[in-house]
């Protein structure tokens, strides 16, 4: 009888070992689940802090594109009218020495029927 409660003893005290480290495992369980949320919780505040950054400088990419966009589509509106301006210049003067060519002709013509005639 005695033995078997030497042994039954025995058996607690194991049990009893085993419980507290168990419980200090548990602990040591706890302390890294908090850690581990903490350490999740920075995680996901630097992922939406540089996501605004990003958001931030993307809507600031795409200002300086339309602007420059207008800014070239305003340059090219400057160099058409030009173009057109030259173009009708050019025009005109065509115009005018068709004209003059004319004029020029008919006198020559007019000259050369007077000189047949003589």
């Amino acid at each position: 009888m005695e033995a078997e409660q030497a042994r039954l003893k025995e058996r607690v005290s194991q049990l009893s070992e085993g419980s507290a480290a168990s419980g200090a495992k548990l602990d040591e369980a706890k302390a890294l689940g908090k850690e581990l949320r903490e350490a999740l919780r920075k995680s996901e505040e630097a992922a939406a802090a540089m996501r605004a950054q990003l958001e931030g400088e993307h809507e600031e990419s795409k200002a300086s594109h339309r602007s420059t966009l207008k800014r070239i589509a305003a340059e090219h509106e400057t160099e058409l009218v030009k173009v057109r301006e030259e173009h009708g210049k050019k025009s005109a003067l065509a115009r005018q020495l068709v004209a003059e060519k004319d004029v020029i002709l008919k006198a020559v013509t007019k000259e050369v029927d007077e000189l047949r005639d003589e």
